[in-house]
């Protein structure tokens, strides 16, 4: 791109930029709002700069929901120009924390202060959103609205609960889960725990450290206690000391209501976050896209960097990444976010790809690679190898379909099933007792693997001959 194209995007993107913050208005403290872009194509970076005057009262939900407006037109209308990795907001130049610096805390991260092979391995698991107590109105409120038939305040808890079953029963790593599925009910706003925000529920649990749950004590407005909301999850991730945060939102694009599919974010300028990410993402599109159902949902498995108060917060040594899964703007999307089947997918492929980053593997697609061709004698077992690559979950299902069947032998298609972890190859058995006495026959089967969550590689075939001891 040279530098006329540059400056034709930068000024269609603050064209439409300027669009989006205008119909979202003004918040607090802000005087007017005069958007510029500035492509960085080196560093693969855009920021976003809204102007000195658009500098808000407060650092907080309302300034992190604005940005991520602007974030999100962006990534649409750059999607088929040019690849951005990096988004950032600034005000007249300076990040927002320049006019508003963020307060110390004893639970802010500590860079190097914890081994990452320190027993047990913890993933924090944290559902986006919930109600929150509005001081200004005396209510307890949502900040997402209804759409589709669905809110994500109260669908993520149930990708919470069911990716921190994940994590411990296939992945084998404990979980600290930041809200709860709880289900009595939280008597000051009379709706049920589970769907309360981690604030809330923290609060709860850890009466005896507010640095964790109130870390802005003097935040005042309707959005008081969601800016505590936000910070809480990283400092609860601090606190329990977990090596891995795993934030779980959805998607809300009004402008665009064809925007579809899942993006995952990490806090810019940290490498590994990025690495981690990409991890979970690529994980998701094998799992999502095994279901003949969703074999087109869209995966971006390349995060973007942004300045979160969700992931900035969390240990530096540690890992942290958030995940929209879908977007709830957006009708098949909705529906697919409330369906079963869909989430069982979805949360494998988070808990595989937490699983792959731990144990420093590549996402790879899983597939057979050969299985050679073999022979053996008639009424004695003899084994054939199948090689394969990826990362499957266990337990794998080794399925076969006959070919082709030599003259006088019985051929059927059948399942095995390898229970524990077995590197490549898998050895398989072949026992020749369904001919006739002496008779020799040469057989082509096909065979593909599935793994526990659903994998399945494309079938490959070979050819296998037994011999008999004797003529007839």
């Amino acid at each position: 791109m040279d530098s006329f194209d540059r400056a034709e995007t930068e000024g269609l993107l603050a064209r439409e930029l300027q669009e989006v913050a205008d119909k979202y208005g003004l918040l607090p403290g802000q005087k007017r709002i005069q958007i510029t872009a500035n492509l960085g194509f080196k560093e693969r970076k855009l920021v976003i700069d809204l102007g000195r005057d658009a500098v808000p009262s407060t650092a907080g939900a309302g300034s992190e929901q604005q940005c991520q407006a602007l974030v999100s037109t962006s990534i649409g209308i750059l999607q088929d120009i040019i690849s951005v990795n990096e988004f950032f907001c600034t005000y007249g130049g300076k990040d927002i924390y320049y006019y508003h610096p963020e307060p110390p805390t004893r639970s802010a991260p500590t860079a190097g202060a914890h081994r990452q092979d320190q027993a047990p391995t913890i993933v924090m698991v944290s559902a986006g959103h919930g109600y929150f107590f509005n001081a200004v109105s005396g209510n307890w409120e949502t900040r997402r609205p209804l759409m589709n038939g669905m809110q994500e305040d109260f669908v993520t808890p149930y990708f919470a609960r069911d990716v921190s079953t994940q994590i411990i029963n296939k992945a084998h790593l404990s979980v600290a889960k930041a809200r709860t599925n709880v289900t009595t009910i939280h008597v000051p706003s009379g709706h049920p725990w589970w769907k309360m925000s981690a604030r809330t529920w923290l609060e709860n649990q850890y009466p005896s450290n507010p640095d964790i749950w109130n870390s802005l004590p003097n935040a005042t407005g309707p959005d008081a206690q969601e800016s505590n909301d936000i910070r809480a999850r990283p400092l609860f991730a601090n606190h329990v000391n977990a090596n891995y945060s795993l934030h779980i939102h959805t998607n809300g694009f009004i402008e665009d209501t064809s925007r579809r599919g899942t993006i995952g974010l990490y806090q810019a300028g940290r490498t590994e976050d990025a690495v981690y990410a990409a991890r979970i993402l690529c994980a998701m599109k094998e799992t999502i896209q095994a279901n003949p159902n969703y074999a087109t949902w869209n995966v971006d498995v390349a995060p973007r960097g942004g300045n979160y108060g969700e992931l900035r917060l969390t240990d530096t040594a540690k890992r942290a990444a958030l995940i929209e899964v879908g977007f709830h703007s957006n009708p098949q999307d909705a529906a697919a976010l409330q369906n079963d089947t869909f989430r069982s997918l979805a949360v494998a492929g988070m808990a595989k790809g937490i699983r792959l980053y731990k144990e420093g593997k590549q996402c790879a697609t899983f597939k057979i690679d050969s299985i050679p061709t073999v022979s053996g004698p008639v009424g004695k077992p003899f084994n054939y190898a199948i090689s394969y690559s990826g990362n499957p979950t266990y337990p794998i299902k080794v399925q076969s379909e006959p070919v082709s069947c030599a003259t006088g032998w019985n051929c059927n298609s059948f399942s095995r099933t390898v229970s524990s972890p077995e590197s490549s190859p898998i050895t398989q058995q072949i026992n020749c007792t369904a001919g006739q006495p002496g008779l020799s026959g040469t057989f082509r089967y096909k065979r593909w693997l599935v793994d526990a969550d659903g994998v399945k590689t494309a079938p490959v075939e070979h050819t296998y001959t037994c011999n008999a001891t004797t003529s007839p």
